[in-house]
């Protein structure tokens, strides 16, 4: 009996010690390079691969089962940094960080079962931030970035949420998404190929089950030459589209008050310093605003319930104003 005991025992220690074993994987090629890893938890997994001059990778997991994987890789990098730091369990996070330039990817996820997946591929002074905050649980963040002078964040303080950034060839993007509520999913791209253009796009999720998208591109000259767009989404299960295509236009969406509400804005491609905002305070109210020209503006007010309303504007300096209640 006292040799089962002792076996028994000697199985539990066994096992305690094997789930205590954290991975690290470390591989250096290049000039000047700096790799730090803490794990204090158990079953994480850290892997780091840095090729050129002058970077830094570091990791810090302190949980359970998260894993972390860091690649920068290039022979005429200068400065670049990575940075992961992990405090929850079950967490993910990625980031590659590919050609020369001052680039800084962090990754800070305080929940658990969170995502992160961060891509720069190119160019001079890119940031990309993703927080995933203390008792932030099943969230998804992802970045892409390809230019210069770039910036993405993510801020996610609530549960099960969903977040794409892509700046695809721009010098001065900006893209900012912050979700607080639950169940959101938001999605964010510039693209275009000229290196003299200025885009910035924002989503402010709140609420639960909201859906926001922004798409600012102007085909022939770059990510939309100033172009600024907003979303609010402070209520719950609304719908909301932004698309610009030309120049210097300035789009803004809020939505509040009760649920499911639905705005949608494009400005085409050729408008050049048009205006266009939508605030939707009710419930099941529909709104369209179409706009081609130039200096155009149109303002849509909504409070209550089932409104619709669609505007189209195309020509110069126009002005329309729609306000609904009951």
């Amino acid at each position: 009996m006292k040799k089962i005991i002792f076996g028994a025992i000697a199985l539990m220690i066994g096992a305690i010690g094997f789930a205590q074993n954290n991975q690290s994987t470390v591989l250096q090629d290049g000039t000047n390079l700096i790799s730090d890893v803490i794990q204090a938890g158990e079953l994480n997994v850290a892997d780091q691969n840095q090729q050129g001059d002058q970077q830094g990778a570091f990791i810090n997991q302190n949980g359970n089962r998260n894993k972390a994987i860091q690649v920068q890789k290039d022979f005429h990098s200068r400065y670049g940094t990575a940075t992961i730091k992990q405090a929850g369990n079950d967490n993910d996070a990625y980031q590659n960080q590919l050609n020369f330039g001052n680039n800084t990817l962090i990754a800070t996820q305080n929940g658990q079962r969170n995502e992160s997946d961060q891509w720069q591929k190119g160019g001079h002074g890119n940031d990309g931030i993703v927080y995933q905050g203390k008792g932030a649980n099943d969230n998804i963040a992802y970045q892409e970035q390809q230019g210069t002078n770039n910036y993405v964040n993510v801020r996610q303080s609530g549960d099960r949420n969903y977040s794409n950034q892509k700046q695809l060839v721009s010098l001065h993007g900006i893209a900012n998404i912050n979700q607080s509520g639950n169940d959101n999913d938001a999605y964010q791209s510039q693209t275009g190929g000229v290196w003299d253009n200025n885009g910035e796009v924002k989503i402010v999720q709140s609420g639960n089950g909201n859906y926001a998208k922004q798409d600012q591109a102007n085909p022939s000259s770059g990510p939309g030459l100033g172009n600024y767009s907003s979303t609010v989404q402070e209520s719950n299960l609304n719908d909301a589209f932004q698309n610009q295509y030309g120049e210097d236009g300035m789009l803004t969406i809020i939505q509040k008050g009760d649920k499911e509400n639905y705005g949608y804005q494009i400005q085409a491609a050729g408008s050049k310093g048009e205006t266009a905002s939508l605030s939707q305070n009710g419930k099941d109210n529909d709104s369209w605003q179409y706009q081609y020209g130039q200096g155009n503006t149109s303002t849509v007010k909504q409070t209550g319930l089932s409104h619709w309303s669609k505007t189209t504007q195309m020509g110069m300096n126009n002005i329309t104003t729609v306000t609904q209640s009951n």
